[in-house]
């Protein structure tokens, strides 16, 4: 039913429904995803892990219930039914929201509200959930969960068209997933997402300020200290040199060579893995500006064991 409410809106967009009695009104997509929004409550992997945690310290009780009442463990039982309920509940939402989504992206045109923007957070940490929170928690039949979200951000939302209304609003919410994150396969998601979002919309986010917010991104994720975050920095930085979205500029050479004068291991390996970037996005050619990437490149083969290593 919501997806035939939203197709229709969908179909009447230019439409503000003035004439039509108020009775026969229809709420937006906005308003379904709020009520959805807020009965989502944690992340699935944190409740089932809780859950697990009440259940163990249930089942202990059951097996040594010297000095512990009957209406004790009746009430002890309770509270675990309660919050397992709870979990469910929160869950068929997600589930729910979910495949409202994969079918929003397969029938309607309008591609971001202000709702979906501000949900994009939440898809992405449950789309990289770690796969041993749910082999400890017991819950692997939420997987399905994650690989719908997983779905949804890399399969419809990387390659939906930007329009110049909302393209400020949803890269900021990207970069911002970025910082704020605290798992390292998020950034790795939100590199993977922006290099098919510079990609499918070059034209609109060439505009203003927006590569510099995106350069910025990759250069803060190239000296990332978890070493897969630096590895898909340097492959953004050599997919968006490739269609000519970041410059081979002196901002850029300056960057790196700076990077190469740190004593940090993870700023050194992020200045290498740039340069290489810029090297093999000229395969057939050596500019004049790679030149002094390419020595720079040879000065390091031999420099530390260290190095060698990473």
């Amino acid at each position: 039913a919501l997806k035939n409410i939203c197709v229709l809106l969908d179909a009447n967009m230019n439409n503000n429904f003035k004439d039509l009695p108020k009775r026969f009104n229809l709420e937006s997509v906005d308003y379904w995803l709020q009520r959805f929004e807020n009965n989502l409550g944690e992340s699935a992997s944190t409740k089932s892990g809780q859950s697990s945690a009440q259940a163990s310290e249930t089942s202990l009780t059951q097996v040594n219930p010297t000095g512990i009442s009957l209406s004790e463990v009746i009430g002890k039982l309770e509270a675990v039914a309660s919050a397992t309920t709870v979990v469910d509940k929160s869950q068929i939402y997600l589930r729910t929201l979910l495949e409202f989504l994969l079918q929003y992206y397969e029938n309607c045109i309008t591609c971001l509200t202000p709702s979906i923007i501000s949900l994009f957070p939440v898809l992405l940490e449950y789309a990289n959930e770690d796969d041993a929170e749910y082999v400890l928690s017991g819950s692997l039949k939420d997987m399905d969960i994650k690989l719908s979200a997983n779905t949804l951000i890399h399969d419809y939302m990387s390659s939906l068209l930007l329009t110049p209304k909302c393209a400020d609003s949803f890269l900021n919410v990207v970069t911002q997933s970025f910082y704020t994150t605290y798992l390292w396969r998020v950034k790795v998601s939100v590199l993977k997402f922006i290099q098919i979002l510079v990609f499918s919309n070059i034209y609109e986010l060439e505009k203003g300020a927006r590569p510099s917010k995106v350069s910025r991104l990759i250069y803060d994720a190239i000296i990332d200290h978890q070493m897969e975050v630096r590895m898909e920095a340097s492959r953004a930085m050599l997919t968006l040199i490739l269609c000519d979205y970041m410059k081979l500029d002196k901002e850029l050479t300056n960057y790196l060579n700076g990077l190469m004068k740190s004593k940090s291991t993870a700023a050194l390996h992020g200045a290498i893995l740039g340069m290489a970037a810029v090297v093999r996005a000229h395969p057939f050619s050596t500019p004049p500006a790679v030149k002094p990437v390419l020595r720079a490149l040879c000065g390091v083969t031999s420099h530390s064991a260290e190095l060698q290593v990473c």
